[in-house]
């Protein structure tokens, strides 16, 4: 499992470098977020292990299961849609959202980042 992780990363980072000089930029400007989504944290472990320190997940009760499970030093942000119901929980595991929600499930998002104070930022489309 870790050897095809490990050359799948490489070939996407290959990817990456290739699109990149075209476009005028460098591999070095460009950020890849892994979507772990219904993965195993070992899987993720997996990947960690062999660069990748940004994982984009879009099933908040998944991400609360695996993110204790793995390093602190890997990202997260919340990537899709946003529900109310789930807008507190996502602020609380997660250093980013990029997505599309609505104006209340903003509004919680902020409340419950403001009273964590851990400085995240919010996202909207």
């Amino acid at each position: 499992m870790m050897e095809a992780i490990t050359e799948n990363l490489a070939r996407v980072q290959d990817q990456i470098a290739a699109a990149a000089t075209p476009a005028g930029r460098t591999a070095g400007d460009i950020e890849l977020i892994a979507v772990s989504k219904t993965h195993a944290a070992e899987k993720v472990q997996a990947a960690a292990e062999a660069g990748q320190a940004l994982f984009g997940e879009s099933r908040v009760q998944e991400a609360r299961a695996r993110i204790p499970l793995l390093p602190a030093r890997l990202r997260w942000h919340f990537i899709g849609h946003l529900q109310k119901n789930k807008s507190a929980t996502r602020s609380r595991s997660s250093s980013c959202f990029t997505g599309s929600t609505r104006s209340r499930s903003r509004k919680t998002c902020n409340a419950s980042r403001m009273r964590k104070a851990r400085g995240r930022e919010c996202s909207w489309r």
